[in-house]
């Protein structure tokens, strides 16, 4: 039994609607990690090593959080798309939603590196600071 055209146009609106919350997640997550991140390093960056330390390691944590949400995202875009495409060949419409996974995967992997970097930043910059980094002499 074939769903009704009425229906399929409900579900073809929905899916449309979908895939477009997921694409925007996709941009908006990371971008909200990075921009919230440098204001919170901003603002502990003269309040102490200890501080500073904890927060690089808590944002580091965060942002494989948002790697992995990134990665269900992705997941949730492909899901969409595919749908999208089987009703519009039930439809009867030309297949037009396309999946690019590689904007997903750059949007993955740059939030990676920087939620590493915070990792890094924690170990080697209070180590710096604290005078204790063997790059740091003092005379």
């Amino acid at each position: 039994m074939q769903p009704e055209i009425s229906a399929l146009t409900t579900q073809l609106a929905q899916m449309n609607e979908r895939a477009r919350w997921y694409s925007g997640m996709i941009w908006q997550l990371p971008l909200s990690y990075l921009g919230i991140s440098l204001a919170l390093v901003a603002n502990v960056a003269g309040k102490g090593k200890n501080l500073l330390r904890a927060v690089l390691i808590c944002l580091w944590l965060i942002g494989y959080g948002v790697v992995i949400q990134l990665a269900l995202l992705y997941g949730g875009v492909r899901r969409a798309v595919l749908n999208i495409d089987a009703i519009e060949t039930k439809l009867g419409l030309d297949v037009t939603a396309q999946y690019r996974p590689w904007t997903i995967s750059t949007m993955i992997v740059l939030t990676f590196a920087i939620s590493t970097s915070f990792l890094v930043a924690a170990i080697w910059l209070t180590d710096y600071l604290a005078g204790t980094s063997p790059r740091r002499k003092s005379n």
